[in-house]
């Protein structure tokens, strides 16, 4: 007598739908793959754009400009980039589905507007994964672009005058290339002729050496700072908030002010204001002010010292 071979039903379903299985997994993995290369592509036009245009972006911050209006120009134009791809993808993944289903017996029709809705509703949980993710890493871009946009307008308007804080730029031919070049730089009589002939227009005329790194000397030992050698009336041009001396800290011969960061760097607790510090080894000053750290997008962020 021969045995019955017994098998359930489901399983020869299985069996028959195994290919369609491994398919769909195989096209969640490069779907995901695609949309990584993608969400990277996008990422680096987008700091490459907003990097091409930022002087615009100053111009249009001087004109009036608020951060929401630029943040929707910068994006506007990847919209118009995703709407485009959408586009032309949207037919054809309509058109291959359906040439797909018609290999089943029995089978669904998909109509062009359940596309429009695959992005945010399906029950697949690895694709709902990538959706999810997908307008995760939109938003991320998005707040990006503002916060990208807020650190340009805020740069430097820690200065209460900082709409009327103007730096002298030179103009010189340069002898390599023979093109007409400018640079924060100008002959140094130029702060008296200003002071003398213009004082009318400029409350404060302010002369400055380049920012530089020094070693500063405290009880032998050495600390390595970033410092700016600046007239006594910088401090209040720039409207340093003082948590220790006056704006009137370096009229004396040989005086500094230090950054909070910086005092608490050579000094630890101590209250460094009367105390001595030798440059380079070989200028000896005297602390007569502290002033708070200056912010990130600011000019003078990295200068610890004046």
């Amino acid at each position: 007598q021969n045995k019955a071979d017994v098998y359930f039903l489901s399983n020869n379903f299985n069996r028959q739908y195994l290919a369609q299985q491994k398919q769909e997994k195989l096209s969640l993995i490069f779907t995901g793959l695609a949309f990584i290369i993608s969400s990277l592509g996008l990422l680096g036009l987008v700091i490459f754009v907003t990097a091409q245009r930022r002087k615009e972006i100053g111009l249009r911050k001087v004109l009036g400009a608020s951060v929401t209006s630029v943040a929707l120009m910068l994006s506007k134009d990847f919209g118009k980039l995703v709407g485009i791809a959408s586009f032309i993808a949207l037919p054809i993944a309509w058109f291959g589905m359906n040439r797909w289903l018609q290999d089943f017996a029995y089978h669904i029709k998909i109509s062009w507007w359940m596309f429009l809705l695959s992005g945010s509703i399906t029950s697949n949980k690895g694709y709902a994964a990538i959706n999810i993710g997908g307008l995760a890493l939109g938003l991320a871009v998005v707040i990006m672009i503002g916060l990208w946009v807020l650190d340009e307008f805020t740069f430097n308007t820690y200065h209460k005058n900082h709409d009327k804080i103007a730096q002298i730029y030179n103009r010189a031919k340069n002898l390599d290339t023979g093109e007409i070049e400018s640079f924060p730089s100008t002959i140094y009589t130029m702060g008296t002729v200003i002071k003398d002939n213009y004082s009318d227009y400029f409350t404060h005329a302010v002369r400055a050496t380049w920012v530089g790194n020094y070693v500063l000397t405290n009880e032998g030992k050495n600390h390595t700072q970033t410092g700016q050698f600046i007239e006594s009336e910088g401090l209040e041009m720039l409207s340093l908030l003082m948590l220790k001396g006056t704006y009137l800290s370096l009229e004396e011969v040989n005086a500094v002010v230090l950054s909070e960061t910086a005092a608490a760097a050579i000094f630890g607790e101590e209250d460094p204001v009367g105390k001595s510090i030798k440059i380079n080894n070989e200028m000896d000053a005297v602390v007569n002010g502290v002033y708070k750290d200056l912010p990130k997008n600011n000019s003078f962020a990295n200068v610890k010292f004046f």
